[in-house]
């Protein structure tokens, strides 16, 4: 590495020295040997590409020079950001690590801040979506680089509710898919439910239920100990959703309920549209407190 700038003087043979000269030289020196002075070390492409370990096998490689110096410093560039030669744009910023309003419904769009210009296997997003998506096979376009589906972490398609409204994902690119890593709804479980007690009953303790999704279904099964305040009348509760719905139609939930007891009380199990919670509904025939078993599903709307 030298200086880029050039003589104040050049001497010739026997010429004599003089302040004037000397404080010249020394001038043009302090006036231009700055950063923007110096060779930038780059005279050629793999001069340019040199790179030095600074920590090779886990010892400090010390620099004696300024080139040695911007060797390693080209080396941790390197590393940092993932690319071939340090000077290559790198595929994915610190930038992008900030979520990003992805607009729209269904087909989301966002504007990613350094752009990227084209979409990489295995590259992370992560967006906020502004809207939750109300259809099935929902769409992202990054920085107007084409829509690509989001599906969910194994590649299947979303469910309804995958996606609601300020959901902040974390989608991979797989090369064909967004892969959405944090998908919003699981796919099974254990709730308790919520139990309202709507007519001819005194108490009502569910226990803890499971349930699964298949698709947009779920099907649910739970045990609740309740006892009636009247015999030979209707008993009805409802019970809160493992999954929320909205629900259309009473037949949008079906499912029994059926108890062990002498008198062997059975009922059904439908949707509560005003409510979006399945409502339980049995002829009482008795006021005593006796267990019952539910199985149902429904549709996630």
């Amino acid at each position: 590495m030298g200086a880029t700038f050039s003589r104040s003087r050049t001497f010739v043979a026997g010429e004599v020295l003089t302040a004037v000269n000397l404080n010249g030289i020394e001038t043009n020196i302090l006036n231009n040997f700055t950063f923007a002075g110096m060779d930038d070390y780059s005279a050629s492409l793999a001069e340019m590409r040199t790179t030095t370990d600074p920590y090779p096998a886990s010892v400090e490689s010390q620099p004696t020079s300024a080139q040695g110096e911007l060797e390693r410093i080209r080396y941790q560039d390197v590393l940092i950001t993932g690319e071939t030669y340090w000077y290559q744009d790198p595929k994915l910023s610190l930038k992008h690590f900030v979520t990003v309003a992805a607009t729209g419904t269904n087909t989301y769009a966002a504007t990613l801040d350094p752009a990227i210009t084209a979409y990489t296997a295995g590259i992370p997003y992560f967006v906020t979506f502004t809207n939750a998506m109300t259809a099935l096979g929902p769409t992202i376009n990054l920085n107007s680089l084409g829509a690509k589906t989001i599906v969910d972490q194994e590649g299947n398609a979303l469910l309804a509710k995958d996606i609601l409204a300020g959901h902040r994902g974390i989608m991979v690119y797989d090369g064909t898919d967004m892969r959405l890593l944090n998908v919003r709804t699981p796919r099974s479980g254990t709730w308790t439910p919520t139990a309202t007690l709507v007519a001819n009953l005194d108490t009502c303790v569910p226990v803890q239920g499971h349930w699964f999704r298949v698709g947009n279904v779920i099907s649910a099964f739970v045990e609740f100990s309740a006892d009636a305040t009247t015999s030979g009348v209707t008993s009805r509760l409802r019970f809160s959703l493992p999954v929320a719905s909205d629900f259309a139609n009473s037949g949008d939930a079906v499912g029994l309920l059926d108890t062990a007891n002498a008198l062997n009380d059975h009922g059904v199990v439908l949707a509560d549209v005003a409510n979006n919670e399945v409502e339980l509904n049995w002829i009482a025939t008795t006021t005593s407190n006796i267990t019952f078993r539910a199985s149902f599903g429904y549709v996630v709307f």
